[in-house]
């Protein structure tokens, strides 16, 4: 009986691209790497790093099963292994690199994996495995570093989020930028967390693109705040520590138009532009866009920025920009930025190395008006923040 139970649980990957065989394994459970049709293991998908190169060129994984949202995939067994014929639950204790990877970095490769969306292909007979199609439903194809100021295509950023403010899920007033980094949790700023006008933030809308019409490609959910955990060193008196989390009352369910973003914690920034999204303003004084907007933007130094900010002398910036906390980013020469309805949004590059993910590097925080040539606004950097986000999100 054993022996049937086992060979139930080797049935793998049908063998073309693309189409999946459902099988119920568990972690340590044997099973066949089909992209070298060598032996293999399963395990959960940030412990193996094929299934991670898998991902970054965007091949389909071969899916032993799920704990809890983690998906448990094939990985092949070290050569070594194999010819010494330890056996697949054995190798669960051999040294994993992965293993030394932060909480949210595990988290960002197991969110990458739902750009792939299952559906049964066809008529199954009776007594037939069942066919799965896994299809790509990435939003984007290339490194988008030459927009000025368009709007954003449909499941572009579905990490995107709309901060709502009013009693009236109906009639709420969407003035702050989001991002998802969790089932559970939205990033914005701190300063998005209560409205003079309009009182502390209440919804969050994920999955949408433009909120003045219903006839777009989208898919949008109002989702109530549970709870607001500003930054315990914010206070509305400076301008530093500009960054808070919403506790989603229940958890966002990911798909094609929703799924999270990944955090960046790099310190010394090697990207030249980034790019900025946002529901906000279209112009200094202007009318706020309904439709998702991104422009790219240039990092600007931070000898450049801390001049820009220094004088005159601000209460609120009383130590001049913050190096370890403030990025600034804008454009030299042309009238590119962000806007007042925007903050609380993304500063995010495009990561080559996880597929179809991007990386947040900042918060948009303030400025001096919008649009302004030579004239950055200020982010609140992410990288400063990981600690403190992963104590919250992934204790």
């Amino acid at each position: 009986m054993k022996f049937l139970l086992r060979v139930f649980k080797l049935l793998i990957i049908l063998s073309f691209r693309g189409i999946f065989l459902l099988v119920s394994g568990d972690v340590g459970d044997p099973c066949r790497y089909e992209r070298t049709q060598s032996a293999g293991v399963c395990k959960l998908v940030y412990e193996c790093r094929e299934a991670i190169a898998d991902i970054r060129e965007g091949v389909p994984l071969v899916r032993c099963g799920w704990q809890g949202v983690v998906q448990i995939v094939c990985c092949p067994v070290p050569v070594q292994d194999a010819l010494s014929g330890t056996t697949p639950r054995a190798t669960q204790n051999t040294i994993r690199e992965d293993k030394n990877l932060r909480k949210s970095e595990k988290k960002c490769y197991e969110y990458a994996t739902y750009v792939y969306e299952n559906s049964t292909r066809g008529v199954t007979l009776p007594g037939q495995p069942v066919q799965i199609v896994s299809t790509d439903t990435c939003g984007f194809k290339v490194i988008p570093l030459i927009v000025g100021g368009e709007d954003a295509k449909p499941r572009e950023f579905p990490h995107m989020a709309l901060i709502g403010y009013g009693d009236n899920v109906n009639s709420l007033e969407w003035s702050c930028g989001g991002s998802l980094i969790s089932e559970n949790f939205v990033l914005s700023a701190a300063h998005c967390v209560f409205s003079r006008e309009s009182g502390y933030a209440s919804y969050v809308r994920l999955g949408e693109l433009n909120y003045g019409i219903t006839t777009d490609t989208a898919m949008p959910v109002d989702i109530a705040i549970e709870r607001h955990i500003k930054h315990p060193e914010y206070t509305i008196t400076s301008e530093y520590n500009d960054i808070a989390l919403f506790k989603l009352e229940k958890r966002a369910t990911l798909n094609r138009y929703v799924r999270p973003i990944c955090l960046s914690d790099k310190r010394d920034i090697r990207e030249q532009k980034a790019i900025a999204t946002g529901w906000g303003l279209t112009e200094y004084l202007g009318k706020k866009s309904t439709s998702l907007r991104k422009v790219t933007l240039e990092l600007f130094s931070q000898s450049e920025c801390f001049e820009i900010y220094q004088y005159p002398p601000s209460t609120k910036l009383s130590r001049g920009i913050d190096e370890t906390t403030q990025i600034c980013a804008g454009s030299h020469s042309e009238e590119k930025d962000t806007c007042e309805g925007d903050s609380g949004g993304p500063l995010q590059y495009y990561d080559p190395n996880v597929y179809c993910m991007y990386r947040i590097l900042g918060l948009t925080s303030f400025g001096k008006g919008c649009g302004s040539a030579g004239s950055p606004t200020v982010y609140t950097r992410i990288a400063n923040y990981i600690d403190w986000i992963e104590s919250i999100v992934w204790p």
